[in-house]
């Protein structure tokens, strides 16, 4: 049973996004190749940045000009320490962050090959998982935005969006599914899916095509889109189907494109453009932040993505 849409209804909504979740730490290796099992090779150490898939977007979403809040749990040492002042750094509000004493600021390894291509080990960090839901700043937010990770969870922070005319848009990355095929039942309350290649193929357990893309559309979704790295982005909506192509750029460091696009796209929503002008914009938000190495030390501005479209339409 599908739900209907609701629209806003009146009440203090001060924040136009909430992230939720999906922060951590990137401790950043570049080498030649991935070592075999007992082999050991040498790796530059690039640093380490404040990163997460969510807390990636909520910067560069409050740096394109959005009122942004985010809702996580951090720990009380140097990774969230490291969190904290970032976030301060870029504007976005930190009163649901909650800083816990008992948990550890979870963080990944990202491998960065001389092609910029990443690969990521990602700890399991289960005391990080339940952050505390606070209801409130979730009503007081036009826009929620999420990580598919744990459902139960999930569907709580959806219901109470959905509750209170609040909108919702999911990032879905292959790391990140333990739907446990529940797929079906979270779009109802979802106004954007957001799916990265390998997320859709192992979400819906079959292979990207533009019809299963549309058939997601049925089960309640206002927008589909799907980022598939190189190839570009294909999107669509109930009037339209777009296809962007990746633009052609020098690659350092892939990481956080996929939290890019979903920002300037989202960005693109607030300011009424239309699909293809949406997803123009966070192609090339994503395009001007893989230039750079880290996932917020090159962040795109609107006025950089604007004059970065125009440039490259010459």
């Amino acid at each position: 049973m599908f739900l209907p849409k609701q629209k806003l209804i009146q009440t203090k909504t001060d924040i136009d996004v909430l992230a939720v979740g999906g922060i951590d730490i990137d401790w950043l290796l570049k080498m030649q190749k991935l070592p075999s099992f007992d082999e050991k090779l040498i790796a530059d150490y690039l640093g380490q940045f404040p990163g997460g898939p969510v807390g990636n977007f909520a910067c560069i979403a409050s740096q394109l000009g959005l009122n942004v809040a985010s809702m996580c749990t951090i720990g009380d040492d140097q990774g969230g320490n490291l969190i904290l002042k970032d976030f301060q750094n870029y504007n976005v509000d930190v009163s649901y962050v909650i800083v816990d004493p008992n948990i550890t600021t979870p963080f990944v390894i990202v491998i960065v090959d001389p092609t910029g291509e990443k690969a990521v080990i990602i700890p399991k960090f289960h005391q990080n998982r339940a952050f505390l839901i606070q209801p409130e700043a979730i009503k007081r937010s036009k826009f929620v935005y999420m990580m598919a990770s744990d459902y139960a969870h999930l569907k709580e922070v959806a219901v109470i969006a959905h509750n209170s005319g609040t909108k919702l848009m999911v990032d879905i990355e292959p790391s990140e599914i333990l739907l446990d095929g529940k797929i079906y039942e979270l779009l109802p309350y979802c106004d954007i899916a957001s799916f990265n290649e390998q997320g859709f193929e192992c979400t819906l357990g079959k292979p990207f095509s533009m019809d299963a893309l549309v058939e997601l559309l049925d089960y309640g979704p206002e927008v589909v889109l799907v980022t598939r790295g190189n190839k570009g982005v294909v999107a669509a909506d109930h009037n339209e189907i777009v296809q962007v192509p990746a633009y052609d750029v020098p690659v350092n460091d892939t990481t956080g494109a996929g939290d890019t696009f979903n920002a300037a796209f989202l960005f693109g929503t607030f300011c009424g453009y239309n699909l293809k002008k949406r997803v123009e914009y966070g192609t090339a938000a994503a395009g001007i932040l893989i230039q750079s190495v880290g996932t917020r030390t090159n962040l795109p501005t609107v006025e950089i993505i604007e004059n970065f479209i125009k440039e490259q339409n010459n």
